[in-house]
Formats: C-alpha cells, sequence, structure tokens
C-alpha cells in the first residue's frame, strides 16, 4: 500500500497552524483559555511553529472534568495551544484519511452526523426485516495506542507526523497493561497503553481509524450491505436471523484482533426491531409487505433504547384498529 510522505512541513506551516488556531477558537473567544491565546495569537503561533519545526514541541498536562451526557463520562481539557496543534495535524491527514473510510460511518465526519444516520438507518429498515445492534464496551479507553499506530503507519509515511501523533497519545493513557511474552523472564515485560482522550479532536479523529479495518471488514467479507456505524455503536440489517447471528460472532472475533470487546453476552442483544406487517384498513400497502420506521424509533436505536412502545393511535390508524400496525421482532442470541 502506498503510504502518503512530505506531510510534516505541512502541518507545521504558519499558513496551517493560522487555520487551524482559527477552527480551534471557533465558539471559544469568550472563554478564558481562547480569550488568551487570541490575544497573544501573534506571538504564540511563532513560537509554536519554531518548536514544531525544531522537534522541541511538547504535549501540556490536561484538566480533567466529568460531564453526565446522560451517563458519567471524564473529559480531558488539553491547553489551547495544543489544542491548535491538534487541528494542525487533523488538518492536514484527514483528507488521506476520509477517503478510506467507507459511506456508512457517520461519527464526526463532515457532511454526516446524526441526522444522516437516521436517515441511512430508515432506508435500511424499509429494506430489511430484521437488525442486529452491537457496541464496543468501554471503547476509548481500550483503544491500544500500539495498535492504533500501526494502523495509522500503513498510511502515513512520514516520520514527523507519526513522531508529533506519538507525543500526543503519550500525553494520556487509561491504563497501562504489563505483557509477558512466551518464553519471556519475569523483568522481560512488555507495557502496552491504552486509552484516548475524550475531549480532542484528534480522539474523535482516531478512533474513527481504529475502527476502519472493521468497517470494511463488515463490507468487503461478511459482505453486508445494510450496515452502518456510529463511533462505537454499529447496526447491521438483514432478513434472516441466523445469519445476523453468526456476523455478530465473526465481528466478535475482528474486534478481539484489535483488543476490543462487545459488551459481554449477557448484556449483547440484538435491538427489538418492530418491523412486521401492516393490516389491510392501511391505504398503499398490502398484507405483508414491509412496514417503515418513524425516525423517532430509529434515534432511538441510536441511543442504545431496548423498546419503542408506540401504538397505532400514534402511527395514525384508525381508532377502532384492536392491535398495534407493527409487531416486535427481534433478533434473539
Amino acid at each position: 500500500m502506498h503510504r502518503v510522505k512530505g506531510l510534516f512541513e505541512q502541518v507545521c506551516s504558519m499558513r496551517n497552524l493560522r487555520l487551524a488556531a482559527r477552527e480551534a477558537l471557533r465558539g471559544k473567544r469568550g472563554k478564558l483559555p481562547g480569550a488568551m491565546f487570541f490575544a497573544e495569537m501573534e506571538k504564540e503561533l511563532p513560537c509554536l511553529h519554531e518548536e514544531l519545526r525544531d522537534g522541541a514541541y511538547r504535549h501540556g498536562p490536561y484538566h480533567y472534568f466529568w460531564i453526565h451526557d446522560p451517563k458519567d463520562r471524564l473529559v480531558a481539557a488539553a491547553p489551547f495551544r495544543d489544542r491548535v496543534v491538534h487541528h494542525a495535524i487533523v488538518r492536514v491527514i484527514e483528507p488521506i484519511f476520509e477517503k478510506r473510510f467507507i459511506e456508512d460511518s457517520f461519527a464526526c465526519r463532515r457532511g454526516k452526523g446524526t441526522h444522516a444516520a437516521m436517515r441511512r438507518a430508515l432506508h435500511f429498515v424499509r429494506g430489511h426485516r430484521y437488525a442486529l445492534k452491537c457496541d464496543v464496551s468501554k471503547y476509548f479507553p481500550s483503544i491500544d495506542h500500539e495498535v492504533l499506530m500501526r494502523l495509522v503507519g500503513r498510511v502515513i509515511g512520514d516520520r514527523g507526523v507519526l513522531d508529533l501523533l506519538e507525543g500526543v497519545l503519550a500525553s494520556h493513557a487509561d491504563a497501562e497493561v504489563q505483557e509477558w511474552p512466551a518464553g519471556a523472564g519475569l523483568f522481560d515485560y512488555r507495557t502496552r497503553r491504552t486509552g484516548l482522550p475524550i475531549g480532542n479532536l484528534t480522539s474523535q479523529f482516531l478512533a474513527n481509524v481504529y475502527l476502519n479495518p472493521l468497517d470494511h471488514f463488515v463490507k468487503h467479507d461478511l459482505r453486508v450491505r445494510g450496515y452502518l456505524r456510529y463511533m462505537d455503536d454499529f447496526l447491521l440489517f438483514g432478513d434472516d436471523r441466523r445469519a445476523l447471528r453468526e456476523f455478530g460472532a465473526s465481528i466478535k472475533d475482528k474486534l478481539a484482533q484489535l483488543r476490543l470487546r462487545m459488551h459481554p453476552d449477557d448484556t449483547w442483544t440484538s435491538i427489538p426491531m418492530y418491523i412486521g406487517t401492516l393490516p389491510q384498513h392501511h391505504a398503499g400497502r398490502s398484507q405483508g409487505q414491509p412496514a417503515s420506521c418513524p425516525a423517532s424509533s430509529i434515534e432511538a436505536f441510536l441511543q442504545g433504547r431496548r423498546t419503542c412502545r408506540r401504538r397505532c393511535k400514534k402511527l395514525s390508524c384508525p381508532a377502532s384498529c384492536p392491535s398495534p400496525c407493527r409487531t416486535y421482532r427481534s433478533v434473539g442470541r
């Protein structure tokens, strides 16, 4: 595979740093870190440029805080000058990887997002009977730095950019795992660092890079056309329950190669996808024809909800309708 080189000068050029600073300042000028950087930007950017060019740049410490959205998450806020470097890196290498991402990956990409994912899921819902919902357990804390850099190194061949990315990764780790190779002595262990800080632009981008092999595996090896992913949550659509269960087992093995795991079997279940048949009194559809799902139920799927209790009266059915329009059907374990 062709590896792209000659990128480091683009990353640390003054023009790229200025554009990166503008992006980092968007919506942040009214806050203290952004306002302070903006006030001294004419001094900060040349200094940052020289540090990057001379190899003297070192990532600063994070400020950690908790958010509740809807579950507790530990967010890492990097110093503002480091955020500028994050933007500078992503501005250069994101277009290179964008060509390698599949069309049905929707998180943290230009022109994508939750609404586009909902529309795409609705398209798949209308054409399939069953859906399997999977998600990666503790995705960001589980990302292995060594595996990630190996994936990036398959595409990027510029040593300066790789060293810069390694410095960003080295600034944070959720865990350090010690491993003893076969036949090694007691003290001949190696340490693997895992975890990306939630809050960095580089983390969002690299998280998509990390699961890109999974996307291609599902699309090209398993040949699942009805597949979409939003960060670490993904849906597979099909008309055969058994085939979807087998795909789920294959995906579990593929994630293990990336040193990831799906939620344990007692909690990893398929979503109850209430696609069934419409009664005969529905105009425009014959009995037995697949029904469409409302957008709100797709949003529920993407948010990880397990059921949608809408009844026929919510779906413009006649008041005399004795039963819900849609039958709950799921792909069991």
